[in-house]
């Protein structure tokens, strides 16, 4: 695998790749791209501006839509920043051929609240080149959470 430059995700996401929606510039890293929060889920209710309290949970979805080609990949990575403050992320893959927002999980284990806010970048995503395309994309291989929109919770039935 390869881990994308700027100018190769700029490239992408001209041809139509990566990003389809809500794309901004000011979060292009020099390998990456850092997501921003659009909603904050805590205990079952929406918000778009909130202080997480320690010893709380909270499920947050990206403001891009994602259009992954079935070439490439997503590791996440949290923001340096917010680890600082205490949070810890629960992150997976963006698998190649995946398409919609994302939906992180984040906990606060330090002492005093974090305030999330749309719009914030929270997390980078590193992309890396398969060697190979893959034979089935995530629609098709799995495809639980394929064109979702908001916070998304775990489907009980399917994990």
């Amino acid at each position: 695998m390869a881990v994308l430059g700027d100018r190769d995700i700029t490239d992408m996401i001209a041809q139509g790749f990566l990003i389809s929606e809500n794309f901004s510039e000011k979060s292009i890293t020099p390998n990456g791209y850092d997501f921003r929060a659009h909603l904050v889920r805590i205990e079952g209710t929406d918000f778009e501006n909130v202080d997480l309290h320690p010893g709380k949970f909270a499920l947050v979805s990206s403001m891009e839509y994602f259009k992954m080609p079935k070439n490439i990949i997503g590791n996440i990575w949290l923001r340096s920043s917010f680890a600082r403050k205490g949070l810890i992320g629960t992150f997976g893959v963006i698998d190649a051929g995946y398409h919609g927002n994302i939906t992180v999980g984040l906990y606060n284990a330090g002492s005093a609240p974090v305030t999330l806010k749309t719009e914030e970048r929270i997390a980078q995503i590193v992309f890396s080149r398969l060697l190979s395309e893959a034979e089935q994309g995530y629609g098709t291989r799995s495809g639980n959470y394929q064109g979702k929109r908001g916070v998304v919770e775990a489907h009980d039935n399917k994990i």
